[in-house]
């Protein structure tokens, strides 16, 4: 599940334009040995990284990867290092990759429930075209009132900026996608209940 709530949270990112499962690495060795025999890499020479993802980072919208090693401590924040960690580094390093370890419980079972509903909010939705409008409602939403639910202020502001509700909630959305919002993930996005938000990235 840990692996789940993380690939749904680098899913929402528009940055993020592909991400790969139990990603294989070997070092370049290998693989030039492998190739001169004619014959795969060996598993035993190969480490799986748990995600790889593919970015596009700006301004120039080139491409990065970046590899990810989930680990499980509950509450831990000290990050352990193995033979296997340097062992991924190295490869990442490499290619010119970035390699991070990630302790899975920062992408929590909330977190993961507001971001399976955001994304169906624009599953439909173009969210580069909405950037700039999105972008206006992020810094609205930051600046005026949260008084009742998700719903009232997104009805305030739909009003105010002359479009309709269900626009607002998809600019909502491409807002927290583009990190223009940080939404509180220890608490339950619905749209009946109070909008909480974030200084920063939590799950």
């Amino acid at each position: 599940m840990q692996k789940l709530r993380a690939i749904l949270h680098f899913s929402f990112s528009p940055y993020v334009i592909d991400i790969r499962e139990e990603y294989p690495l070997c070092s370049r060795e290998s693989y030039l040995r492998a190739t001169r025999r004619g014959v795969s890499v060996p598993e035993s020479e190969c480490t799986i990284c748990n995600i790889n993802l593919t970015l596009v980072l700006p301004p120039d919208f080139r491409l990065h990867y970046h590899t990810l090693s989930l680990w499980n401590k509950p509450g831990e924040t000290n990050v352990p290092s193995s033979p296997r960690d340097r062992r991924e580094h190295a490869m990442s390093l490499e290619r010119g990759w970035t390699w991070q370890k990630v302790n899975g419980d920062r992408f929590t079972k909330k977190g993961y429930g507001n971001n399976l509903l955001m994304s169906r909010w624009i599953s439909q939705v173009n969210i580069w075209k909405h950037h700039e409008a999105a972008r206006s409602l992020g810094a609205r939403v930051k600046t005026r009132s949260l008084r009742g639910t998700l719903s009232h202020v997104l009805e305030r502001h739909a009003r105010q900026m002359g479009i309709s509700v269900d626009h607002a909630f998809e600019l909502f959305a491409v807002a927290v996608s583009f990190g223009y919002l940080y939404i509180d993930h220890t608490k339950y996005l619905r749209v009946d209940l109070p909008l909480v938000l974030s200084g920063g990235f939590d799950g």
